[in-house]
């Protein structure tokens, strides 16, 4: 590499050195002229016109050589470094002859001139040692045989005329090299700026900002191609002149300035500093503009550059509305569940009461499961809205996952209510508890279940659960129409219903499948597997990694784990139990309270925190159920100063706090646990699940 460096700046060097030659040449001609017919004129001053008449005609005949064949051939540039060095040699061998052969007492000039003749016109164009050495022994050979053939050299002293001899010919040396190593440095610089400059050229231009430099006139000094083509047939100054513009952060007197009058203020800044103008647009293209005053070529200037952010822009907004999206998915599902939460708690203290005749009862669990298929619907948009925000969290939990299946048989069954359709489940090796997360093997199921019995009009639905070294293996297969095979793909992506399944069954948003490859996914799956034939059925299947779960060991009571409760009501009986539930919702509230009142247990409630902690203050309350979002003080906030009121002593007893809200992810969970609720119930609850989680925490608290 140093190598190639050395040859391209040695190259360079003579390329140099030839332009050199041809200029020197030209001066030299020049000066020669001037120098000769100097001579003549003095020369007929002092001898006279036909003076020295044999010296006259020769300086004649040097001045016709000069003025025509040497000019000539030194303005032809491949000829100039011979032609230089030709005619210096000539001057250089005149001068030493002339000088020795005049009177001693006007030899001291003409050799002067010898040494700067020979080192102006000759010794610039050696770029190596050995031409300077032999240069340096020309020169100095030149002079001694000058001497000795005029009879000049009289030896008295010859040790100091050997050392006079020796030492003319190593300045002569020096001089010629050190002069190629300086212009061989300068060389390698100018190649090296020359390789910065292009790299620098190059990177301007393949960038896609515009970049452009403009004078205090507004001319255009320089820009590269990004600001060619942004400006096309147009001046770039031209071109924002016609955008319109948003000032963003230039801060200017008269605020309605254009572009154009902002940046002509700009030159009255400080040197170096850097302004930012805003964004113009033209032709749907938005491009962001700053500017920074610079000198350039000692001239103060501005170099202006532009970003195009239109793809930026596009996805803010796209981002924004995602955001949107996912805001607007979580509130109306929340809301959603509100209603469907006080529904199925009222509809369920009804079913409970054994007061109905048949035919209401057969109602009302028409009723629940509406509403529990209506809940399905809505998680699937609640977890739509969490994958849109990148937050869709599981959360493991030691459960019976047959309870599980057959509690999704029993909401299919509902909608299964006067079809020839069986509902089957098989099991085989299932262990007792396994290890996952109930709610989202819930929501799986029973996506698979719901799909099956949409595109089936008659025969089986079965499910089947397999467990086998580390894996379990879930199936649900269908009678049912069938599935092209080449439709396989559109079944898991957004929106992807099979265009026939719109005549069959328009229900549905073609989310659940989607949601659910991905549920399977995050919870240590490949995601479903699909197999069809075409009016003979389909089998929808997925296998995850799971350990089996020989004993439950968490502090917080799975969802469906059987409690007692005997103990409990005697204590109801002869102590006073009671629950405050904080809701701002008082659909929420009657329904809670219908369940707590039908077990017995008394209760009383607050629309906010704020009430709630007065409440707190006057009564000691064995448990309290706190809704996380409500006005005023919300429900996280509202724990917290239940804790500080008894760890201030303002209260005599901490009553257990159960979180309820409708947002299952490990955020709201991790908030909830930070500010002191010891449990977490997801909206709508069953009522077992209520009661039990309420009377685990009663039971464990100190009160009784």
């Amino acid at each position: 590499m140093q190598n190639d460096s050395q040859t391209k700046s040695t190259a360079l060097l003579n390329e140099l050195k030839q332009q050199s030659a041809f200029f020197r040449s030209s001066v030299s001609v020049s000066v020669g002229l001037l120098i000769v017919s100097s001579h003549l004129v003095a020369d007929a001053c002092y001898y006279g016109i036909f003076g020295n008449i044999i010296q006259k005609i020769i300086l004649v005949f040097v001045i016709l050589l000069l003025q025509f064949p040497v000019k000539r051939v030194s303005k032809i540039p491949r000829h100039s470094k011979m032609t230089n060095f030709a005619l210096a040699e000539l001057v250089n061998i005149v001068t030493i002859t002339y000088a020795v052969s005049l009177h001693d007492h006007n030899q001291i000039i003409w050799a002067q001139t010898s040494a700067v003749l020979s080192i102006f016109y000759q010794g610039f164009l050696f770029t190596d040692v050995i031409s300077s050495a032999l240069f340096a022994a020309k020169q100095t050979g030149i002079w001694v045989m000058s001497l000795i053939f005029f009879g000049k050299y009289i030896p008295e002293d010859l040790p100091a005329e050997i050392v006079g001899t020796l030492s003319l010919c190593i300045y002569y040396f020096i001089s010629s090299y050190c002069n190629s190593v300086k212009d061989l440095e300068l060389c390698e610089y100018k190649l090296q700026l020359d390789s910065t400059h292009q790299k620098i050229y190059e990177v301007v231009e393949t960038i896609s900002d515009t970049i452009c430099v403009i004078n205090p006139k507004l001319e255009v000094i320089f820009s590269n191609s990004s600001a060619n083509y942004l400006a096309k047939n147009n001046t770039i100054i031209e071109y924002l002149s016609k955008c319109s513009y948003h000032r963003k952060y230039f801060q200017s007197k008269n605020q309605q300035n254009t572009i154009i009058e902002d940046m002509k203020e700009v030159f009255y800044y400080d040197l170096g500093q850097e302004i930012v103008f805003g964004v113009v647009y033209q032709d749907l293209i938005y491009t962001e503009w700053k500017g920074k005053i610079i000198l350039w070529d000692s001239k103060i200037s501005m170099i202006l550059s532009g970003r195009n952010v239109t793809q930026l822009l596009d996805l803010e907004r796209e981002y924004t509305e995602s955001q949107y999206k996912s805001t607007l998915l979580r509130t109306v599902s929340h809301e959603l569940r509100t209603p469907t939460n006080a529904i199925l708690a009222i509809a369920q203290v009804i079913k409970d009461s054994k007061t109905l005749n048949e035919e209401n009862e057969e109602n009302l669990n028409i009723i629940l499961g509406s509403c529990n298929y209506q809940l399905c619907l809505i998680n699937d948009l609640l977890d739509y809205a969490q994958i849109i925000a990148g937050s869709l969290k599981v959360n493991y939990l030691a459960f019976d996952l047959r309870n599980l299946v057959r509690e999704c048989l029993k909401l299919i069954e509902i909608q299964l209510h006067g079809r020839a359709i069986k509902l089957n489940m098989l099991f085989k090796d299932v262990p007792s508890m396994i290890n996952s997360d109930p709610y989202r093997m819930k929501q799986i199921i029973l996506n698979l279940l719901s799909n099956a019995q949409k595109f089936t009009l008659k025969g089986v639905i079965c499910i089947e659960v397999s467990y086998k070294i580390g894996f379990l293996t879930i199936k649900c297969r269908d009678t049912g129409i069938g599935i092209p095979q080449e439709k396989y793909s559109t079944l898991f992506t957004q929106y992807g219903k099979i265009e026939d399944s719109f005549t069959l069954n328009p229900q549905g948003v073609g989310l659940g499948l989607v949601i659910s490859n991905m549920l399977v996914k995050k919870i240590g799956g490949e995601g479903i597997k699909v197999k069809s034939e075409i009016n003979k059925g389909s089998c929808f299947s997925f296998r995850i990694k799971n350990d089996e779960i020989l004993k439950q060991s968490i502090e917080i009571p799975e969802e469906n784990a059987h409690v007692s409760l005997p103990t409990l009501w005697v204590r109801a009986v002869h102590q006073k139990i009671e629950i405050l539930i904080v809701d701002d919702t008082y659909f929420n509230i009657l329904a809670v309270t219908q369940i707590l009142k039908c077990e017995g247990i008394l209760c009383s409630f607050a629309l906010n925190g704020h009430d709630a902690i007065e409440k707190i203050k006057s009564s000691n309350y064995s448990c309290i159920l706190m809704d996380c979002e409500m006005p005023i003080l919300d429900g996280w906030e509202t724990s917290r100063k239940i804790k500080e009121l008894y760890a201030n002593k303002e209260i005599s007893y901490l009553p257990p706090i159960i979180a309820s809200t409708a947002y299952n992810s490990d955020v709201v969970k991790d908030k909830c646990f930070e500010c002191g609720m010891c449990d977490v119930l997801l909206k709508p609850c069953e009522k077992d699940i209520l009661m039990s989680r309420i009377c685990y925490w009663i039971s464990k608290s100190n009160m009784y």
